[in-house]
């Protein structure tokens, strides 16, 4: 789970432990439940989407492609950061793009997102989900882990980086078997139309990939 850093102030605290034991005891309590919900926070809306991967896999061939899409794309734009993965996987040609520019890149890359996980998450063979841990990361981040648990084959490995505070967390990336970042891969994926006609070109090749992808679910 996410580690919580705090400072201990102990001076003084022996000399007033004899006159004052309930205002020590209750405020430790307190911090107690506090910090287990902070540390708990980040892993929620990863369970959130887990639960809605595995309903749509056990009902992918009653739900159709639309209907995948329709049950996973709210999940997805609830759970990730759609602006800001959009941000990072467009690269240093996303400040030069005009807001008007920037709204709809940020529109098309999140349908193409649930487009995605709507193609792929297709079928059920008795998959499970598992939390596996929770790291924190530079910048206040958390690393969330999780397994993909298949019969008679090896679990796969997805990690949540997440981002945020409080009760708030939001996906800024997605790790394969620990290493291969989903966003590092579509950077890699958008920089030829980026170079051949900028966010504009993008979007319109992003469109294209949305159609080839619901007309191959």
């Amino acid at each position: 789970m996410r580690i919580v850093r705090r400072g201990l102030l102990l001076a003084g605290i022996a000399a007033s432990v004899l006159a004052m034991p309930t205002i020590l005891t209750v405020p430790s309590t307190v911090a107690l439940a506090a910090s287990a919900s902070q540390a708990a926070a980040p892993v929620g809306p990863v369970q959130r989407l887990d639960n809605a991967l595995i309903e749509t896999m056990q009902n992918a061939e009653q739900l159709k492609f639309q209907g995948r899409y329709d049950k996973l794309a709210p999940v997805l734009n609830a759970v990730f950061d759609v602006p800001e993965m959009t941000r990072i996987a467009v690269g240093p040609m996303w400040n030069d793009a005009s807001e008007a520019d920037k709204a709809e890149m940020t529109e098309v890359f999140g349908r193409y997102m649930a487009t995605m996980y709507a193609a792929r998450f297709n079928g059920y063979k008795g998959e499970t989900f598992e939390i596996a841990d929770s790291k924190p990361r530079d910048g206040g981040r958390v690393l969330v882990i999780t397994k993909l648990v298949r019969k008679d084959q090896e679990p796969v490995e997805l990690s949540y980086l997440m981002k945020g505070e409080g009760d708030n967390w939001h996906v800024t990336d997605v790790y394969y078997n620990g290493s291969i970042s989903q966003l590092a891969q579509l950077r890699s994926e958008f920089s030829a139309p980026l170079r051949d006609g900028g966010v504009k070109n993008l979007k319109s090749v992003l469109e294209t990939k949305i159609k080839q992808l619901q007309g191959g679910a």
